[in-house]
């Protein structure tokens, strides 16, 4: 489960008068996208698309780091679209500015790496890191899908602190895998089986990732030993304008939402913070490990997990016992894989009813 902790501005759409140089005034025929100034709307772009998103070690007056958000917008001005990136403060989620995405058509989607790297995918299935304060691509760094003996590459983790490629590939199109390479050489080193095809992946430490699916599960994979570790449902839904990332440095999950825009046309849409907290959701019916008998102790099995079935040891367990039976004796905390035994006796011929309750802590 996930817990939120975190929403930023919404991102701010300028108005028609916003342009400086551009002519006002002049007849909705005459633009590009007149349904944006068509009251009641006014403002004079909307977002399109989002390319990625990512996290900078910029400082500003109240943070450490800082969130870029990469996308396209629609815009009343020639030439009828925009390639923008919109920065906001990582600790108050305030709006800092907007800036002009550097990206060539043959330029597609962003994503960061461990070492804070942003890397872009290019047509064809290249891949180049861009500076992340200009999103200029920078000279040298471009790798071709053929170095790794791919024909394209799709999501790319570059961890060159272990000198790994941890990349979602032509290889496995479609499928729950992902792939770990050699960075230097391009050897293939090791598949990894996970929740469903991947969308997206994103650096948690040094040697872990969060690698998303378009099933709408997380995965935590420890790529150096080819481990899935956890698995965790998504917070918002996918297929409906969402964007994750990882911050690297307050260490949670970002979502950005696309969604409708207010009936002004103003901009709705934000980035939201995210915490992964174990949280139980639901509990087995109450297993008796043998029946229950007037005058002896029965251990009765149980189960508490979370919204992906994985077990929690979190949460205060409930146990009443109705009919011709009480509670034995005190009631344990979960383990760690989720699983707890209490004991009731039976006090005479009859039936006896257990009815389990769970705290949320």
């Amino acid at each position: 489960m996930f817990k939120q902790i975190f929403q930023s501005n919404v991102v701010p759409y300028r108005l028609p008068n916003d342009w400086a140089g551009v002519p006002t005034g002049i007849g909705l025929q005459s633009l590009y996208h007149p349904e944006l100034v068509t009251p009641p709307r006014g403002y004079a772009e909307e977002i399109d698309r989002i390319d990625g998103m990512y996290t900078s070690k910029v400082s500003t007056a109240n943070s450490q780091s800082t969130i870029t958000i990469i996308g396209w917008t629609r815009r009343i001005y020639w030439p009828g679209w925009d390639r923008l990136y919109w920065r906001f403060d990582a600790t108050t989620g305030v709006f800092i500015e907007r800036g002009p995405n550097l990206a060539s058509y043959y330029d597609y989607n962003v994503y960061q790496s461990t070492d804070g790297s942003v890397w872009r995918v290019r047509i064809g299935g290249s891949f180049v890191q861009i500076d992340p304060q200009t999103t200029e691509a920078l000279a040298g760094t471009a790798r071709e899908p053929s170095e790794f003996g791919v024909a394209a590459v799709y999501l790319p983790l570059v961890d060159r602190m272990n000198n790994l490629l941890i990349a979602a590939t032509s290889r496995h199109l479609g499928q729950p895998m992902i792939s770990v390479f050699n960075w230097t050489t391009g050897a293939h080193i090791r598949e990894i089986r996970v929740s469903g095809p991947p969308i997206n992946l994103m650096p948690e430490d040094g040697h872990r990732c969060w690698v998303v699916s378009d099933n709408g599960i997380l995965n935590l994979v420890d790529y150096m030993t080819g481990q899935v570790l956890s698995a965790l449902k998504d917070p918002l839904p996918l297929g409906n304008g969402v964007t994750y990332s990882w911050d690297l440095f307050t260490r949670r999950l970002l979502a950005f939402h696309q969604i409708a825009d207010a009936t002004d046309g103003a901009c709705l849409s934000r980035v939201t913070g995210y915490y992964p907290v174990p949280i139980p959701v639901k509990i087995t019916a109450p297993i008796p490990l043998r029946a229950v008998r007037a005058g002896r102790k029965t251990s009765v099995l149980c189960r508490t997990y979370g919204d992906t079935g994985e077990g929690l040891s979190a949460g205060k367990l409930g146990v009443t016992v109705a009919g011709n039976g009480v509670l034995a004796a005190a009631i344990p905390s979960p383990d760690s894989t989720g699983y707890t035994t209490f004991q009731v006796s039976g006090l005479a011929a009859g039936s006896v009813g257990i009815n389990l309750s769970l705290e949320v802590l």
